[in-house]
């Protein structure tokens, strides 16, 4: 099956470009990547969360509708992705809503809680996004890492309790270059141009379940 991989040197991976801020160049992967395989659910949610942390709605509309067509019900990752868009366009009630969803289906699977406290800090509920650090940095998950430079976490970055965050993950001090590495050397995101369609993410296990360094 031939593939669009997004772990190149020349390309880097989707989210990574989101996390340092770099919209544009984001939608443009993603657009392309798009353009070979439409069917993306993954794809189309990502670009739904850049069109809307660019400023986008409508589009970021459009695209969130899509990839919830695409992905199927038992998809909690995919679903909690939308959740994250719709709280960053302010759309409390839709994100509160599919998050409670994700999490009655979760039926004892494990779920990505460093997401979980993407969107409750997206919608400011310092609390509740600390809550789910804890658990992310408990479970030892390598999305913690995305702490220092992630724009979902802006909200609650000025909390004390985020710079000790910031020193159990052992980040504090890490580059933005270093960060990145780490992030990329744990992801690797593939959208399939032929054979089955959708958002291939061929990691060891679940998303997220990688250790920290």
């Amino acid at each position: 099956m031939a593939i669009i991989q997004f772990t190149e040197q020349k390309t880097p991976l989707p989210p990574i470009i989101l996390k340092a801020r770099r919209y544009d160049e984001a939608i443009t992967v993603l657009q392309e990547g798009l353009r070979l395989n439409p069917n993306s659910a993954g794809a189309q949610m990502i670009l739904s969360s850049a069109y809307a942390m660019k400023g986008m709605p409508t589009e970021a509309l459009i695209e969130a509708r899509k990839a919830l067509t695409l992905a199927p019900s038992s998809d909690n990752l995919l679903h909690l992705g939308v959740a994250l868009f719709y709280a960053y366009l302010g759309r409390r009630d839709d994100a509160l809503k599919l998050l409670d969803e994700c999490l009655a289906s979760r039926k004892g699977k494990p779920i990505d809680a460093y997401t979980i406290a993407e969107i409750y800090s997206a919608l400011g509920e310092k609390d509740e996004a600390f809550k789910w650090l804890e658990k992310t940095y408990q479970d030892r998950l390598s999305t913690m890492c995305q702490l220092k430079f992630d724009p979902a976490m802006d909200n609650i970055r000025s909390d004390p309790r985020f710079k000790e965050y910031l020193k159990k993950a052992g980040f504090e001090k890490q580059s933005k270059s270093r960060i990145f590495t780490i992030i990329r050397r744990s992801h690797r995101f593939e959208i399939p141009i032929s054979g089955r369609p959708g958002l291939s993410e061929r990691r060891n296990s679940s998303h997220g379940r990688h250790k920290m360094p």
